[in-house]
């Protein structure tokens, strides 16, 4: 690599340094300009600090554009020149006529972590920089977010165990071009960022523009974060004293203490309970989530039952239940074949031992409980919770209640690292 006086090298030590402890990455490469600059700062760090882990530059082909295949090629070729190994990822599943960049970002995103599975990597190394940051909070600021949508991206988040690591949201687009000129490498420039149907690119267009002082709206971001820290803190220390998970999947809560939690905590509340048992990273709409909080304190005898997000919330006028919605049916049931690793409704986590004679079903219990002798279930839960119950199946009989309760049993049938989601952390 040629030197470049734009990223010293204790400019570089400091965008990964937090990786020093990290035992394998992913780098997601598109071939623009932000990603392919990251690989080499990446690249020339790894040399410098003498990292021993393991790294794999990632290229998702999302098959939009024909010229996507040579794009990743072109990235594959720079990788390997570089001492990465590469791999291209397609998404060939159907392509949604509409809102298709989000449904983009999140195909990429399962392709990279499904990635990150299969090679035992527990990091992603994404590009966004500081422009994309400012791009985010005025998005947010349009759609009227609240404090966790003016957070914005954070350097480091998490979804399903997968870290998302964001070295370059200090870092400028025009630093990154100029230290790829000085790399003498040139960037592939996606006709999608040029194109003013886009929202994104209209805010783009209006930031350069009116020349705004985009630090500025970085340290809005900051301040956000911190507000949004002290609110989740709030949460974690009513989610670890008042909140109760029943056979890894059912969620139980006093509402007495409920009651007597501020309104903006009691929506967090309501949210983490949906991302954590439909295994979503996605939050309901706000409207949405206020309606159901105020069913709920209106008491029982209005509503005493709404689903939302894929989750049943039932509540008494002391206690709230909530479970897994088990209505569509088909992406409640999996099968697990022998050798496979699978995360089932993205909330258990599980391994199938090659050795294993038979494939299994996995798939809630529903009414069959009254005639299993497994084990007694607490006969205060409502039923229909119970019946949300994942098992595990041969064919059409119930072998085990796929639950933490069971792990033993479990590991008789030839499954192994068994790790339960929701977990009561935010």
């Amino acid at each position: 690599m040629l030197i470049s006086d734009v990223f010293p090298d204790q400019e570089i030590e400091e965008l990964f340094c937090q990786l020093r402890s990290v035992n394998a990455v992913v780098l997601a490469v598109s071939g623009g300009a932000d990603s392919l600059a990251m690989m080499y700062l990446f690249a020339h760090w790894r040399d410098k600090s003498g990292w021993p882990g393991n790294s794999i530059v990632a290229t998702v082909d999302h098959k939009l554009r024909p010229e996507a295949a040579e794009e990743a090629e072109f990235v594959a070729k720079i990788s390997a020149r570089l001492g990465f190994r590469h791999e291209i990822l397609e998404w060939n599943e159907f392509k949604p006529v509409s809102n298709i960049q989000a449904h983009a970002r999140e195909a990429r995103y399962k392709l990279l972590r499904e990635l990150c599975k299969s090679n035992s990597v527990s990091h992603i190394l994404l590009a966004h920089h500081a422009d994309d940051q400012a791009e985010t909070i005025i998005s947010r600021l349009i759609r009227g977010s609240g404090v966790t949508g003016l957070a914005a991206m954070r350097p480091v988040s998490e979804i399903n165990g997968i870290h998302l690591v964001r070295p370059l949201l200090s870092v400028f687009r025009s630093d990154l071009e100029k230290y790829l000129e000085d790399q003498d490498t040139p960037w592939i420039s996606d006709p999608g960022n040029s194109n003013a149907k886009y929202q994104r690119v209209r805010i783009r267009q209006f930031l350069s523009s009116e020349n705004l002082d985009t630090s500025r709206l970085l340290g809005t971001a900051k301040r956000m974060q911190r507000a949004e820290d002290a609110l989740n803190a709030y949460l974690d220390r009513f989610v670890s004293s008042h909140v109760t998970i029943r056979y890894g999947s059912i969620f139980q809560i006093e509402l007495e203490p409920y009651f007597l939690t501020p309104c903006e905590i009691r929506m967090r509340v309501l949210v983490f309970l949906i991302n954590r048992l439909a295994g979503s990273d996605y939050k309901p709409r706000e409207k949405s989530v206020t309606a159901l909080e105020l069913k709920i304190q209106d008491g029982p005898e209005n509503a005493a039952q709404v689903t939302l997000g894929g989750v049943v919330f039932r509540w008494s006028a002391t206690r709230l239940y909530c479970w897994r919605e088990i209505g569509r049916a088909s992406l409640l049931h999996q099968t697990i074949s022998p050798g496979q690793i699978l995360d089932y409704d993205n909330r258990i986590s599980l391994s199938l031992s090659a050795d294993s004679k038979k494939e299994y079903l996995l798939r809630p219990i529903g009414a069959v409980l009254p005639g299993f002798s497994g084990m007694e279930l607490d006969k205060k839960i409502p039923r229909a919770a119970v019946h949300s119950i994942p098992g595990v199946w041969d064919k059409q009989q119930l072998l085990h209640l796929l639950i933490p309760e069971t792990v033993l049993e479990l590991q008789y049938l030839g499954f192994f690292d068994i790790s339960f989601n929701p977990v009561l952390q935010n």
